[in-house]
């Protein structure tokens, strides 16, 4: 009889833990759960213990630590509890000591000479205290041997040594003031500041010790544990590695059957049970918050997610014949439960309870178990049938012990046009005890909505019968394609070089899950993405879409749409293809290009002479990347020249790195056409430039820029800028031959200081503008005061006359 109530004594009773006044025990809630306490209900019990908030990276604190233990390690698949810690090294006449239990480390210049285990006090055999004095050595005798050990304050205790040799023969013996004592035998002798020790003991695999400034470290591994890494925690013992993102260490342990009480302030306000009175508190709550389904399948597994209010010691869920403790838990957790295998539906109560320094408050809630036979449509709510074609899918679930058949089915349509239509199929299918089968029911129906009622008959191995049904299920049966596409060209018979806007209106008969869209067209370049990708279309609503062409070739031209959508309910892809044609005309206007070379190296210049004819307006010639303006009598902007057109100038370009390029590559007219280029092609060859070089040419390019500019500007300065400016220009031939060797230092301080003159000229060339547009200024107004002056003078001579 002891025997069978000892488990009972070693769970700890959640309602003892709760504070008791001299009115009892305040609880709360819907119904509280007292476990151990009673023989109305058994239950299996588990135990979910949280034990450390895991780290990616090396070890993690234990959150209940010990002197075995007070870190674990994981890697992925295996953790190991782990003991760090650290211990100064205590001076003790020719050497020093570390404790660092359970090892005892003896310490030489800076060396870990010894290494030593705890052991059972008897191994050490009987000893005879000889003397001992607090502050001073004591001397005791074992088997006739005197050993004179010195006194330790930091351990407030004599250190007694042994010569050993053999493996965890008694090596040191620590008495303590207070006449208790502990014994070590030698594992490892070593000269050495880190050792590494391997199986230990059965309590550690392995034991790393380092000495670092007289201060002694100790990383001790216990055997290797296969963790799973699991997303609920359930009624399986073992360590677990819970959740994804932020991974929790978590212990499980199950006890076997447990007796357990329901307390509901329904049927009493104040209880008494074993001893103690509990009363109910209306106004105690505590912030419990329990996601949990509202049916579950008879047999089956199902999850609840349990939110630890604050404050909260230990939380218990009891669900059938399954009861689960969380202690010290602080994180949302999701709880893994099963299902009692019945015959029929019945309505189940899932109780939570939660402990804390206040009392204790529970929470109820019913859940739905479903009988042995079920069926679920798989479909959602809405079928829909594309053309009038498709099937239905059910999944009917057999949760008993005996195998069973479908035998046959029937279904009724009902639609708003065509009245009833009964349906009759003759199917058969096994279902094997604790399992399921998914039946597959072909329609072939007009297009309409309709209301479907099916009823199955299943049949046992002992020739019972049970009727499953599935009632109020909506069909719409559409046309083969629900898609339609709406398109708007603007502008609708574009010029070569225009921007043609393309705009998409879709809508669909039916919900689609998903939907691409791809455009492609001949005679058009593309200027934006051509493809959209969108989830969750609602039946008739309308998507409008926007996609961009520049106008290339004159001719007729075409945008093709393809639009890939996957109807709601259905597992492949439908396809619908819409053609828009569109002429394109011509543009007068055209860029020539001609170059003095068409083959050079990296870092040469070429000539480019550019004729823009048949437009007048503004033009912007883009260049490719790579090719460096050196040069122009137009604009300059990075990789582009503007001018007015028409137009007949020079550029001059440089390249940085091998390549065919095309010159220029393409040209915009009033900002909005693309001219026609009757471009050159120039092959670039030598080896490809590191990066410091193509920094250094485009440097001597822009400087060549800007010596240019003053050149033209030269008449403005006097003869001393002039001869800087001749300066500048030696310098930069100079960093080009440079470069051309490889001195890339030399050449970087070459054109530093060409940038340096520069700047100085102009800066001074701006000032001598600036003073001549002011000198300009207050004449052109002086003169006009004149004027003025003299006309009014003159008007006054005329009135005079009149007089």
């Amino acid at each position: 009889m002891m025997r069978k109530l000892l488990p009972l004594l070693l769970i700890l009773l959640l309602y003892s833990q709760a504070p008791v006044s001299a009115d009892g025990i305040r609880y709360g809630g819907d119904a509280i759960v007292l476990i151990g306490s009673g023989p109305e209900s058994i239950s299996k019990l588990c135990s979910v213990r949280l034990l450390s908030l895991i780290s990616p990276n090396g070890t993690s604190p234990l959150i209940v630590q010990n002197s075995t233990f007070n870190r674990v390690a994981f890697n992925g698949t295996h953790l190991s509890f782990v003991l760090e810690k650290n211990s100064t090294v205590t001076l003790i006449k020719d050497y020093g000591v570390a404790l660092l239990l359970p090892f005892l480390i003896r310490v030489e210049s800076g060396k870990i000479v010894e290494v030593n285990y705890l052991s059972d006090n008897s191994s050490f055999g009987n000893f005879e205290l000889i003397e001992a004095k607090k502050g001073q050595s004591a001397r005791i005798s074992i088997n006739g041997e005197i050993i004179e050990g010195p006194w330790i304050p930091g351990l407030e205790g004599w250190l007694f040594r042994r010569e050993w040799s053999s493996y965890m023969e008694p090596s040191y013996l620590l008495l303590f003031n207070n006449g208790t004592y502990i014994a070590f035998g030698g594992i490892a002798r070593s000269y050495t500041n880190f050792v590494t020790l391997g199986n230990v003991s059965l309590r550690y695999s392995r034991a790393v010790l380092s000495l670092s400034n007289d201060s002694v470290f100790l990383r001790a591994f216990g055997p290797s544990i296969k963790a799973r890494k699991v997303d609920a925690v359930g009624p399986e013992e073992g360590f677990f590695i819970y959740g994804r993102d932020n991974m929790s260490l978590v212990e499980v342990k199950c006890s076997g059957p447990s007796s357990f009480t329901v307390i509901d302030p329904k049927y009493c306000n104040t209880c008494e049970f074993n001893g103690n009175e509990f009363y109910f508190d209306s106004n105690f709550n505590v912030q419990l918050n329990v996601d949990s389904p509202s049916d579950v399948m008879s047999g089956s597994s199902f999850r609840i997610l349990v939110a630890p209010p604050p404050g909260s010691r230990e939380i218990s869920i009891v669900f059938g014949n399954s009861s689960i403790v969380l202690r010290n838990i602080s994180i949302p957790m999701r709880i893994e439960m099963r299902a009692p295998t019945i015959e029929r539906e019945v309505l189940n109560d899932l109780f939570v309870t939660v402990k804390t320094n206040d009392g204790i408050f529970g929470l109820k809630r019913g859940i739905k178990i479903l009988s042995t036979y079920t069926a679920q449509l798989l479909n959602s709510t809405e079928v829909y049938l594309l053309g009038g074609r498709g099937s239905i899918s059910i999944k009917v679930y057999n949760l008993g012990d005996l195998s069973s058949q479908i035998s046959s089915v029937r279904m009724d349509l009902l639609g708003s046009k065509s009245g009833n239509i009964p349906l009759n199929f003759q199917v058969y299918y096994q279902i094997p005890p604790k399992s399921s089968t998914i039946i597959n029911l072909p329609l072939d129906i007009p297009v309409g909505e309709y209301l479907g009622n099916i009823l199955m008959n299943i049949s046992d191995s002992m020739n019972r019968i049970y009727s499953l049904s599935l009632e109020n299920i909506k069909i719409i049966s559409t046309p083969e394609i629900p898609l339609s596409m709406l398109t708007f060209i603007s502008p609708e018979i574009p010029n070569v070089g225009d921007y043609v806007k393309l705009s998409l209106s879709l809508s669909s008969a039916i919900p689609l899950e998903k939907l691409l869209v791809n455009v492609s067209s001949t005679g058009m370049d593309p200027i934006s993405d051509t493809s959209k990708f969108l989830l969750n279309i609602s039946e008739g609503e309308i998507i409008r879409l926007e996609f961009s062409f520049r106008a290339k070739s004159v001719g007729p031209s075409q945008i093709l749409i393809s639009a890939y959508y996957l109807p709601k309910g259905y597992s492949t892809y439908r396809t619908a293809v819409k053609e828009v044609k569109i002429p394109i005309g011509n543009v007068e206007g055209i860029v020539y290009a001609e170059a003095n070379e068409t083959n050079v190296k990296v870092g040469e210049s070429i000539e480019l002479r550019v004729r823009v004819e048949g437009v007048s307006g503004e033009v912007t010639i883009d260049f490719p990347k790579g090719a460096f303006i050196v040069e122009s009598q137009g604009a300059v902007r990075g990789n582009k020249v503007s001018l007015l057109a028409p137009a007949d100038v020079k550029i001059v370009l440089s390249f940085n790195t091998t390549g065919n390029f095309t010159l220029p590559s393409f040209a915009i007219f009033n900002g909005t056409r693309a001219l026609p280029i009757n471009a050159v092609h120039v092959n670039v060859v030598g080896g490809a430039i590191n990066e410091e070089e193509r920094s250094l040419r485009a440097k001597l390019a822009e400087l060549n820029r800007r010596y240019k500019t003053l050149t033209e500007a030269s008449g403005s300065l006097e003869s001393s800028d002039r001869e800087l400016l001749d300066k500048v220009s030696d310098l930069l031939r100079e960093s080009e031959n440079l470069i051309d060797k490889g001195m890339y230092s030399d050449a970087e301080r070459s054109l530093r200081e060409a940038e340096s003159i520069l700047s100085s000229l102009e800066e001074r060339a701006y000032g001598y503008m600036s003073g001549l547009i002011n000198f300009l200024m207050y004449f052109i107004i002086g003169a006009g005061f004149s004027s003025l002056l003299l006309i009014y003078r003159r008007l006054g001579k005329r009135r005079k006359i009149w007089k």
